[in-house]
């Protein structure tokens, strides 16, 4: 087989969560003739498995561009394997030793973010129902040619652009490798200008994470019909971003003073994040010991909110 044939057949099995970002939840006490493995628990408890992380939270093709005469385009996929490098770089040699973090290594971390939100199935099934509301009346009122007037927000008002049906099609199939570079392009510089605080603890259960790891909420907000309908955004005063980054660290991201700190935090801080990770997971939670507190993110004594008592403050 020539070489570049070969090339094409790679990189099938994309993960939706890296497995580099996953190997920091491996149980410390895999049998040594096992591959290490987490700890996969379902986000209702019903469910129990235990997965090397090569294995789970991926997908054929989820971020390949398929194009004419079966050549496949994994640019997107290159690309965020190269963030995940750049991450797992980060966390090594400044989070886990509490180093302040100049801005391009902070720069990384927030793309890794952004990107790790983007990429999740949760996110993937969600544009997919967007668009294809779109299809459906693109489909009933196209004109001939298939081509629909689309205006992104972007362009001269007077100066329509095009979309055609057929595109839409295929952003309903498939809108990883179009809805994640824009999502990166877009959170990224609201990230660097949020306070990013990096949650510390000493624990053997530790952070658990999730099959979508990176939550937005505005615990002020969470029961309101205005939340549940739009979804917490950046124009919340109270937003809160989250996202474990290994069983010892989170980061947690509010609006304030661009810059990082470290700040070491109780069992029950832990347990507040832990209770907004599983709640927010699409279906499953990971565990490095296969065990947390079943914790109730409804609780208002577990809501990490950026008024009021704050046990991360």
């Amino acid at each position: 087989m020539k070489s570049g044939k070969r090339a094409q057949a790679t990189h099938k099995r994309q993960h939706f969560v890296p497995k580099s970002y996953l190997a920091s939840w491996t149980d410390p006490d895999t049998p040594t003739d096992q591959e290490p493995y987490v700890h996969l628990l379902t986000k209702d408890g019903s469910g129990y498995r235990r997965k090397a992380p090569a294995k789970i939270f991926r997908e054929t093709d989820l971020y390949t561009i398929k194009m004419a005469g079966g050549l496949r385009d994994l640019t997107l996929e290159h690309g965020l394997s190269q963030l995940e490098d750049n991450f797992m770089r980060v966390v090594r040699e400044f989070i886990m030793p509490r180093r302040t973090l100049p801005t391009i290594p902070r720069l990384k971390l927030m793309l890794f973010v952004a990107a790790l939100h983007a990429r999740t199935i949760k996110m993937r099934d969600h544009h997919s129902v967007q668009w294809k509301r779109l299809l459906d009346i693109a489909e009933r009122g196209a004109p001939e040619d298939g081509r629909i007037e689309w205006r992104d927000g972007t362009t001269d008002p007077n100066a329509p652009s095009y979309i055609h049906v057929d595109d839409i099609r295929e952003l309903v199939q498939n809108p990883m490798p179009t809805t994640v570079p824009a999502a990166v392009n877009a959170e990224t510089p609201l990230m660097m200008q949020m306070h990013a605080r990096i949650l510390c603890i000493e624990s053997d259960t530790g952070f658990i994470t999730s099959d979508s790891p990176v939550v937005w909420m505005n615990a002020e907000k969470e029961q309101t019909w205005e939340t549940r309908f739009w979804g917490p955004s950046f124009i919340d005063k109270e937003l809160e971003i989250t996202v474990p980054l290994t069983p010892n660290r989170a980061l947690l991201l509010r609006h304030g003073t661009p810059g990082l700190d470290y700040v070491e935090v109780p069992d029950k801080a832990m347990r507040m994040l832990n209770a907004r990770t599983r709640h927010y997971a699409n279906k499953e939670t990971v565990s490095r010991l296969g065990h947390y507190e079943p914790l109730s993110l409804q609780d208002p004594s577990l809501r990490m909110s950026a008024t009021g008592t704050s046990y991360v403050r």
